[in-house]
């Protein structure tokens, strides 16, 4: 039996292709599930925050950029569990799940009444502390030895300090 025979629900044309419909139904149904699980999450939050304070361009690029990776390491790993065998990948995304579960549940009872907005504290105390970091080595990095002045940098002028952190 070949890969291609134990996929589910998958129309195949010809030499293996996928039908439209088949790539509009899995195309919904990862921006809807994706679009649910982000919407309030951490990482929301610490880009609308970011994005108060840096250019908004920059920063969706720095999140974008992010996502791409994020979503091509989860391609990976779901093409692993095609190649490992099935038992194995249940009982070890059981496993994390649950673990993963757990940590959230157990984090949240013992998170104090003021928790989440020390968190949100922590988050702009950090980002504050990046910036005064990045703004010290780009006055290094740009001063000009010869006339005592400090030249911007031209990458500085196409990418800005927030995404050559991400």
């Amino acid at each position: 039996m070949s890969n291609l025979d134990s996929l589910p629900d998958m129309h195949l044309e010809g030499p293996a292709e996928i039908t439209l419909s088949g790539f509009v139904h899995a195309f919904v149904a990862s921006f809807s599930v994706i679009i649910v699980s982000e919407i309030g999450d951490k990482t929301f939050f610490i880009a609308a925050i970011m994005a108060m304070k840096h250019s908004r361009l920059t920063v969706f690029l720095g999140a974008i950029s992010a996502l791409v990776l994020m979503t091509v390491l989860s391609v990976l790993f779901g093409w692993l569990a095609t190649v490992i065998p099935r038992n194995i990948v249940f009982y070890v995304s059981t496993a994390l799940f649950a673990i993963f579960g757990f940590k959230m549940l157990w984090e949240g009872y013992h998170m104090q009444p003021g928790g989440a907005q020390e968190e949100i504290e922590e988050v702009q105390a950090d980002l504050r502390k990046r910036d005064g970091e990045i703004d010290k080595e780009v006055h290094l990095m740009s001063a000009d030895p010869e006339s005592g002045r400090h030249k911007r940098q031209n990458i500085l002028k196409l990418v800005s300090r927030i995404f050559l952190q991400a």
